[in-house]
């Protein structure tokens, strides 16, 4: 499971792309999310000037389900 945004240098976007393309096809089960214009740190409630509500409600949603599917 990966969550990333859309400014990241490492992974950058293309570098996400890649290893997307990499894992598809083999028995490994992933799911990556790219979040626009999220910035750095959108998921830190300590950090309000950072925090992105909406963005970061659907990361963690995205990460219960996918545990659930994959890690019972």
């Amino acid at each position: 499971m990966g969550i990333f945004r859309d400014e990241d240098q490492n992974p950058s976007p293309e570098d996400v792309a890649d290893l997307d393309a990499a894992l598809t096809g083999t028995d490994v089960a992933h799911e990556f999310h790219l979040y626009y214009g999220a910035g750095h740190r959108f998921q830190d409630l300590v950090r309000p000037e950072s925090y992105r509500e909406e963005q970061a409600k659907d990361a963690w949603t995205k990460i219960g389900v996918f545990m659930k599917d994959n890690l019972g």
